[in-house]
C-alpha cells in the first residue's frame, strides 16, 4: 500500500463519521452582498436618512421605477419618430434638421 493511499483511507475514515454538506451555502467565486451590487442607487441614495426600512425600500423602488420610466420613454420616443417619418400620411414633408425631436412630439400629442 502506497503512502497516498494510507492517507486517502484515513481521510475516509475521517469523514465517514463526519456530517458535511454537498455544496457551499453561496457560490465562492460571487461577490458578498455589499459588494458593488447597486452602485447607482448607491449613488442616489447618497446623503439621504431615512427613518425606517420601508422609507429606504420606498426610495430604492422609486429609483427603480423612475430608471425604468425613462429608459422607456426614450424606447416610445425613438418608435415615434420613427414611425412619423416612416408613414405617408404623417408627415410628407418633414425635414429632420428643420424639425427637431420636441417640435416632432409635440406636434403628434397634440
Amino acid at each position: 500500500m502506497t503512502m497516498l493511499a494510507v492517507i486517502s483511507a484515513e481521510t475516509t475514515r475521517f469523514l465517514e463519521d463526519q456530517k458535511s454538506t454537498g455544496y457551499p451555502p453561496y457560490h465562492p467565486y460571487l461577490a458578498p452582498n455589499n459588494f458593488y451590487l447597486f452602485p447607482s442607487v448607491k449613488n442616489k441614495l447618497r446623503d439621504q436618512r431615512f427613518s425606517s426600512r420601508e422609507k429606504a425600500v420606498d426610495a430604492f423602488k422609486m429609483h427603480v421605477l423612475e430608471n425604468i420610466f425613462i429608459k422607456t420613454y426614450k424606447i416610445l420616443k425613438e418608435q415615434i419618430l420613427h414611425r412619423i417619418l416612416q408613414s405617408p400620411v404623417g408627415a410628407p414633408n418633414l425635414n429632420v434638421e428643420e424639425y427637431p425631436l420636441k417640435a416632432i412630439l409635440a406636434r403628434v400629442v397634440t
